[in-house]
């Protein structure tokens, strides 16, 4: 296991802070004290210069996960050469003078190496969920070749951990509930039809053209366990979608399988707050017993719709013991924490425009497909999204559920965590179907969920990583 997961194993007191450090460090009672009380911890000089995490994205589509993959395919940014700003430089330097749009990069990337884990993303599963399938895999195909440039600048260090252009693949699974409302599925056409994502000059340099070494018949739940299974080195899952694929591969490959993930980091589920899934969402009219006289809907809205959609599936992933101390839970409990707000999503135009003529030419040297995209990127999906907090309230609004969770594997301090052993209802039909509760069951397997959000750190990463990409 690796040292994270053996602080949290060996030291069940701590619950308050996510602590890296490595167990040799903790040489006297202070820091045994320290762990226990919560305090946070500097990383070690080894966690600074640690092994480059390969990473699956598991998503269902949506504009947020959208923004999470593009958040994930600029994180190669941590482990890029400290010369690496030069190649900006050079592309305005003028008389032999340096400029300082180059030098302000050089200083924003450097703050990024010293906070971020270095992230290589190795495969990309689409759910047919929260989407549709086929308009959401060409949207997160041409996010992967919208960063090609910037992955292939450091995949000299990162070898074969970093495909410049990783496979897609879409999921066979169709869920066990109700499918989500169709207004929400079309999102995935909006953000593939967004002007930064279709900057390609022809068609041979357009997405999906790559021969990426994986059968193009393959299904996305088959890629997961390939990629995992044939990894030199543990895997993180982060699925931002439903469980569905994970519980394949545990079905299918077992403690094999198992063995070889490192973390399987997950947006979903609502402990200790109400969950989303609500009667008026639902795409079909849900019998109640109000119809019967009774007054009580069929749905109790305990369910958070990526658990709701599969929870049968849910369940096994939360209960597998082959899993214990590797499970990372992202509920509505903590992305409630982080809303999209209109202030926050009008940022990235600023970032834009400060980048200026200047800092564009300086961009393009780094990732020469289109100046400052990012942002753009970011900006412009989430645009789509901030008048549903108009029209349904503020606790009803959009909220960064899937990029809370992708950057976590980022930045593991964005948040602090507890440890439980959590359960499913897997009951078809049943009002709380889909519900994530907490069980004393000893011998199940422990999950850290994350509990309070450093939103204001959250935001300032996001907009951080849009002012160097």
């Amino acid at each position: 296991p690796s040292p994270r997961r053996r602080v949290y194993r060996d030291f069940p007191g701590h619950q308050k802070k996510t602590v890296f450090v490595e167990l040799e460090s903790l040489s006297c009672n202070k820091d045994m004290a320290a762990l226990n009380a919560g305090a946070p911890q500097a990383p070690t000089d080894h966690q600074a210069t640690a092994a480059v995490r390969r990473v699956i994205l598991d998503h269902d589509g949506g504009a947020d996960d959208i923004v999470a993959l593009a958040l994930l395919c600029a994180a190669p940014f941590a482990d890029l050469p400290e010369s690496y700003p030069s190649v900006a430089a050079a592309a305005v330097t003028e008389g032999g003078a340096s400029s300082p749009a180059a030098a302000a990069d050089t200083q924003r990337l450097s703050e990024l190496r010293g906070r971020c884990h270095a992230v290589a993303l190795i495969g990309v599963v689409v759910t047919d969920a929260d989407c549709y399938a086929a308009p959401a895999r060409e949207a997160s195909e041409k996010v992967l070749k919208l960063f090609e440039p910037l992955r292939r600048s450091v995949s000299a260090r990162q070898g074969s951990a970093a495909p410049a252009v990783p496979p897609v693949r879409v999921a066979s699974f169709k869920g066990t509930a109700e499918p989500f409302p169709d207004e929400w599925r079309k999102d995935c056409i909006a953000i593939g039809d967004l002007p930064c994502l279709n900057t390609f000059d022809d068609a041979a340099a357009a997405p999906g053209g790559d021969d990426d070494g994986f059968d193009e018949g393959m299904t996305g739940e088959e890629l997961m366990a390939r990629l995992v299974l044939d990894a030199p080195a543990p895997v993180t899952i982060v699925v931002t979608g439903p469980l569905s694929s994970v519980a394949w591969c545990i079905r299918t490959h077992g403690r094999a399988w198992c063995d070889k993930v490192d973390e399987v980091v997950v947006m979903g589920g609502a402990v200790d707050v109400k969950g989303n899934v609500i009667a008026t969402n639902l795409p079909k009219k849900v019998p109640t017993a109000a119809d019967a006289g009774g007054g009580v809907p069929s749905v109790d809205e305990s369910a958070e719709w990526n658990i709701y959609w599969d929870a049968p599936a849910a369940k096994a992933v939360l209960t597998c013991p082959f899993l214990d101390g590797k499970l990372v839970l992202f509920t509505l409990d903590a992305t409630n924490h982080v809303p999209v707000s209109q202030p926050f999503v009008r940022s990235f135009g600023k970032i834009h425009r400060k980048r200026g003529r200047e800092e564009a030419a300086a961009a393009s040297a780094l990732f020469p497909r289109h100046p400052s995209s990012l942002a753009q990127l970011f900006g412009s999906a989430w645009a789509q999204v901030t008048f549903l907090a108009l029209q349904f309230g503020e606790t009803r609004g959009y909220f960064a559920w899937d990029v809370l969770t992708a950057a976590y594997v980022l930045e593991p301090r964005v948040c602090t965590f507890y440890q439980c052993t959590l359960d499913v209802n897997a009951t078809r039909g049943s009002p709380s179907e889909g519900r994530t509760f907490r069980v004393d069951d000893k011998s199940g397997p422990l999950c850290r969920v994350a509990k309070d959000v450093d939103n204001g750190a959250f935001y300032d990463l996001v907009r951080l990583v849009a002012a160097v990409v």
